[in-house]
């Protein structure tokens, strides 16, 4: 029986795909100590871009790259229908791995979901 909250490690090779994405999420929050210790007006401003456009996607860009010189674009969708979106360069989507790093210019966002995007 399983339990709330409790893993069922007889499940991680199935579904290695989201271990993969979970990981990376992980490794991101380590690596980007930067983003996430903000705590006041000033520091979100000279640190982020927030943006509304038209169709209710909001943007977060991040103004200064990380130690792997990277910079951050968060895509949030609070919609319960699926956009396109068309980005203003190439980006990378972050947690994909190795084996998918093809730079995109264009990206289909979810309903109720967020993608994180990284160029260098």
């Amino acid at each position: 029986m399983t339990k709330i909250n409790q893993l069922n490690w007889k499940l991680i090779d199935d579904r290695q795909s989201m271990v993969s994405y979970f990981k990376s999420l992980i490794l991101f929050r380590k690596n980007a100590a930067t983003y996430t210790t903000l705590d006041n007006s000033k520091d979100i401003d000279s640190t982020l871009s927030f943006y509304q456009f038209d169709n209710s996607i909001l943007t977060i860009k991040t103004k200064k790259p990380d130690s792997d010189n990277r910079l951050f674009l968060y895509l949030v969708n609070p919609t319960e229908n699926v956009i396109n979106f068309e980005l203003d360069d190439y980006y990378f989507l972050y947690g994909q791995g190795e084996k998918h790093k093809e730079a995109i210019k264009s990206i289909m966002v979810s309903p109720s979901s967020l993608i994180i995007l990284y160029k260098i």
